[in-house]
């Protein structure tokens, strides 16, 4: 996990956080989505939890999401992890804006179960 302050988040440029640890997918995780993209999507916040840590931070929220594919399906006894990237950041009223590129990646598969650039507020 990288650890960082808010001012070294905000001078990270093209920071590259790594991968995090493989999940297993089950079944019982797919069942309550109308379509498995919405899981993948919705797994995010937990598998970059175990990227990055901004340590002086108050608060941080999702803020967004700036563009977002599904290249490739997620289906159930898949195993998932996180590959991401610090793209940049900006000051937003008292808080930092940064911006994370991220690849959801299927084990075993050439193609990633997501990719895009996701948003994150802290204060």
């Amino acid at each position: 996990m990288r650890e960082l302050t808010r001012a070294e988040l905000a001078e990270a440029r093209d920071l590259d956080l790594g991968a995090g640890s493989w999940v297993r997918i089950e079944e019982s995780m797919l069942e309550p989505f109308a379509e498995s993209s919405y899981l993948v999507l919705a797994m995010l916040p937990m598998l970059l939890h175990e990227l990055l840590s901004v340590t002086d931070a108050r608060m941080g929220v999702n803020y967004g999401i700036e563009e977002v594919h599904f290249p490739a399906p997620l289906p159930a006894g898949a195993e998932v992890r996180a590959v991401a990237r610090i793209l940049g950041s900006e000051p937003r009223g008292e808080g930092l804006l940064y911006r994370v590129g991220v690849e959801v990646e299927l084990r075993g598969e050439p193609d990633p179960a997501l990719a895009g650039e996701v948003l994150y507020l802290v204060y």
